[in-house]
């Protein structure tokens, strides 16, 4: 609800702002549903790609000798890909979270009912405001 003094009462423009807002939080819903689809790519490309270092770590562990470079090579894949994991879970758990209640509160706002309501606005309420707000 908007609190308008009523000698600023324009329905042409209230109807406008209405269809602005709804505009706004259809736009920011689009955006975060993009964004909730690029982060389940990128945690499925997590999870691919940990998996497939740990298997090339596991299987280059059986077969090399006692060289210290394939070691570190081996060493190496086993920990990029326990490190893509931790990224999966992170953006699984936290990351997806945050933008389930973004998308959550952007869903509410955009089905609440914008209405105006005026008041004509005397000296005495303009008074009274300014002695409520803080400075």
């Amino acid at each position: 609800m908007f609190h308008v003094p009523a000698r600023i009462k324009n329905p042409e423009k209230e109807e406008n702002s209405i269809i602005g807002f709804k505009n706004y939080f259809r736009y920011q819903i689009r955006k975060i549903r993009v964004a909730q689809f690029k982060l389940i790519r990128r945690i499925l490309k997590y999870g691919v790609f940990g998996i497939l270092l740990i298997y090339l770590g596991n299987r280059l562990a059986l077969y090399i000798a006692n060289d210290s470079f394939f070691r570190f090579l081996v060493e190496g894949f086993f920990i990029g890909g326990w490190v893509l994991f931790w990224e999966l879970f992170s953006n699984l758990f936290f990351k997806q979270s945050d933008t389930r209640a973004q998308k959550k509160i952007l869903y509410r706002l955009f089905n609440a009912e914008l209405t105006y309501q005026y008041k004509e606005q005397t000296i005495a309420d303009y008074k009274e405001h300014l002695n409520d707000t803080e400075i």
